[in-house]
């Protein structure tokens, strides 16, 4: 019923994070582009160590919160692999920032 398909779960953004709650502390000491080289890397690595011609023809990006921004930065890092590009689905990313905390609700809808 489905197509074959091959799964990376990316390290990029937890390499050096001991545990999930520390991703964030971990990605304010990284920049998010170096992140984004490396899960670059990463995807690159993983589709050149097939033998022979990569059985991968199409390449999706899911992805949540502020992983959805490295992703969406590492597409410029994978231009090698760009005729491979297919989709791209994130799920609650910050696309256009996060309000500031001190900021009350009634003035978030204000501004929206």
């Amino acid at each position: 019923l489905l197509p074959e398909a091959q799964f990376l779960l990316s390290l990029a953004l937890h390499a050096e994070a001991s545990s999930a709650s520390n991703v964030s502390e971990n990605l304010r000491q990284q920049d998010i582009d170096y992140c984004a080289v490396r899960l670059a890397r990463e995807v690159s690595e993983c589709i050149d160590s097939f033998p022979g011609e990569c059985p991968c023809d199409r390449l999706t990006f899911v992805a949540h919160g502020t992983g959805g921004l490295v992703a969406r930065a590492a597409c410029c890092w994978l231009r090698e692999h760009a005729d491979k590009h297919h989709g791209f689905v994130s799920l609650g990313v910050p696309h256009l920032g996060l309000w500031p905390d001190r900021l009350g609700l009634h003035r978030r809808l204000l501004l929206a």
